[in-house]
């Protein structure tokens, strides 16, 4: 029967907490530093991933070996 015991312990344990978290008020204590966090890593990767989709295009342009000339048949 350890289970009941258990749980009685865990149910005080609680029942503590929530006493404690009940006389604190609920305001927040303005931004800190995983907030920001939080906000300023998904505006970097949206940033910086097409700008480096646009890098990786522009230097595969830059410098494809194959280039068409007016002697190529398929050139227009």
């Amino acid at each position: 029967m350890t289970g009941t015991r258990t749980h009685r312990i865990a149910a005080r344990l609680n029942r503590r907490r929530y006493a404690v978290l009940v006389d604190r008020p609920l305001e927040s204590t303005g931004p800190q530093t995983a907030g920001v966090v939080t906000a300023g890593v998904p505006l970097l990767l949206t940033v910086g991933v097409p700008a480096l989709a646009g890098l990786g295009c522009r230097l595969l342009v830059a410098y494809t070996p194959f280039r068409m000339s007016r002697s190529c048949p398929g050139w227009r």
